[in-house]
């Protein structure tokens, strides 16, 4: 098992390694991007590492926010939708 917090969706096959997900607060006008590391941990554009989606989106955005809800596939699918599915 991968030590990252999406470590589970990778190994089922719903996540891949590099895949790229995207936040965006549509109400501020900001986007954030970041990577999917084989481990399950999520890289920012800046190359910080977090273990997990919300403190992905609070090293990005400094606030707390429920990054299972936030990042987003390509195809516009949270993370929290795609746990549910394992």
């Amino acid at each position: 098992m991968r030590p990252g917090a999406l470590g589970p969706l990778l190994d089922a096959g719903l996540l891949k390694s590099g895949q790229r997900l995207l936040w965006r607060r549509r109400n501020l006008g900001q986007e954030y991007l970041a990577h999917v590391t084989p481990e399950g941990s999520l890289r920012l554009e800046d190359g910080r590492i977090c273990d997990s989606p919300s403190g992905a989106c609070a090293a990005a955005a400094h606030g707390k926010v429920n990054g299972w809800d936030a990042w987003r596939t390509d195809e516009g699918v949270s993370l929290s939708m795609l746990r549910g599915r394992i």
